[in-house]
């Protein structure tokens, strides 16, 4: 469509109209780059400055800039100005958190204790929902000596913001014994319980570990993280607590679907034959040691029962002693048991190669050590009958390799293990 003008003052109005709308686009691109001008930098709250360059004309924003610049800036702090920007922003927008929040940080440093905690009050009021707010405050209200405030802020960041939870649980743990926050604060849901479980695991707190996993279990057992529960069982074993881990271990494989220990042949070894990857590396099931000059793995190239084996390769560069693979197995005191295992080799060098050794879980006292295998040989079985103490509970099953003390130690070739096996001899 094209708009003829027939007269002079068409034309002159269609200029003005033009020009008019020329310069109202011309001042709101100007506008917010002007007002920078005139603003003064106070590069810690962006969010403000932002504000007021879009919105010159509100005294919320032109008050609590310069109550902002009078309260931290070196130069010009003068907290009495300070705060009276702050009670002119506040004349305009009341409800204003933010504007709340400064004003205790003001009555803070001028000593008025009291009115720093009824401006944090209101501050908390009027924008509960703010994460940020609510940390903010939390530290505040530690320089107030209001722990309690502090904790319950904290609690609330706990539930609303799972990805810093181990943040909270720290600056709790300064603030409160874990026990008395697992007693009175402690939210009571399976996703934030499991979270603190593992931050105890970490921090090694092992008994208020065994508080908060009977919470846990009690809970709901069945959305029970495995990550967690595998390093729970981690935490007893390192500490020496058979009965916890083996209860632990119990409801982990429950939970996965998985049955007991004991085979149909009452083999107690926990992944005999090394096809399973639920457990692997932890709890009962086989850990892997690392040593230079060594690769320990799950190999599919060889093998006398299902899909997998153990193989150990030596570079034939080094000389490592080693506990390849070891597994913790519950035991009955006082009772005879049979190890017995499948070993090939191929190329081992020297005079030391892997051997299987059974010792006690506590002492370290030896009950049954293999030969060791060098050279080549082909699948072959070991068996080594012996009996545990009065006092062992459990053992500890190794795969392992000395250090040769001969001139010509460096050791090369490869050995698979197979269908380990611990039966109780009746």
């Amino acid at each position: 469509m094209v708009i003829e003008l027939r007269t002079s003052r068409d034309k002159i109005v269609a200029l003005l109209l033009l020009s008019s709308l020329a310069m109202l686009l011309a001042w709101m691109i100007v506008r917010p780059w002007a007002a920078a001008f005139a603003i003064p930098q106070l590069p810690h709250d962006p969010e403000l400055l932002r504000a007021w360059r879009f919105h010159p004309e509100h005294p919320q924003y032109r008050h609590q800039h310069i109550g902002r610049i009078r309260q931290y800036s070196v130069g010009v702090q003068d907290y009495q100005e300070a705060l009276k920007e702050y009670r002119m922003a506040l004349g305009a927008n009341p409800l204003s958190s933010r504007t709340w929040f400064d004003s205790a940080r003001v009555h803070w440093w001028l000593g008025q204790d009291k009115e720093a905690r009824d401006a944090l009050g209101l501050a908390l009021r009027f924008n509960p929902s703010s994460s940020r707010l609510r940390w903010e405050a939390a530290l505040f209200q530690i320089q107030l000596e209001d722990y309690e405030g502090a904790i319950t802020n904290l609690r609330h960041l706990v539930m609303t913001e799972p990805y810093q939870r181990r943040t909270y649980f720290t600056l709790i743990h300064t603030l409160m014994r874990p026990a008395d926050f697992i007693e009175t604060a402690l939210p009571a849901e399976t996703g934030i319980v499991s979270d603190y479980l593992d931050y105890l695991i970490r921090q090694e707190e092992v008994e208020n570990g065994k508080v908060v996993w009977r919470r846990l279990t009690d809970l709901h057992p069945s959305v029970l993280d495995p990550r967690v529960a595998l390093s729970y069982v981690n935490m007893m074993l390192e500490h020496r607590d058979l009965s916890e881990a083996v209860s632990a271990w119990g409801l982990l494989l429950r939970l996965r679907g998985i049955g007991g220990r004991a085979d149909s042949l009452g083999n107690l070894v926990w992944n005999a034959g090394f096809e399973r990857d639920e457990t692997w590396g932890g709890g009962f099931d086989w850990r892997v040691g690392r040593s230079t000059g060594v690769e320990v793995g799950v190999s599919t190239s060889s093998s006398t029962e299902g899909a997998r084996s153990l193989k150990i390769v030596f570079d034939g560069a080094h000389n490592p002693g080693l506990t390849a693979a070891s597994q913790v197995v519950p035991v009955t005191p006082g009772s005879r048991y049979l190890l017995s295992s499948s070993i090939k080799t191929t190329g081992i060098t020297t005079s030391s190669g892997p051997y299987l050794e059974v010792a006690d879980f506590l002492d370290g006292r030896r009950y049954a050590v293999s030969e060791s295998y060098i050279g080549d040989h082909p699948w072959s079985q070991l068996r080594i009958p012996f009996q545990v103490s009065a006092q062992t509970h459990a053992v500890v099953l190794k795969i392992r390799r000395d250090a040769s003390q001969k001139l010509d130690n460096l050791t090369g070739g490869t050995a698979w293990i197979d269908q380990v096996s611990l039966q109780k001899i009746h």
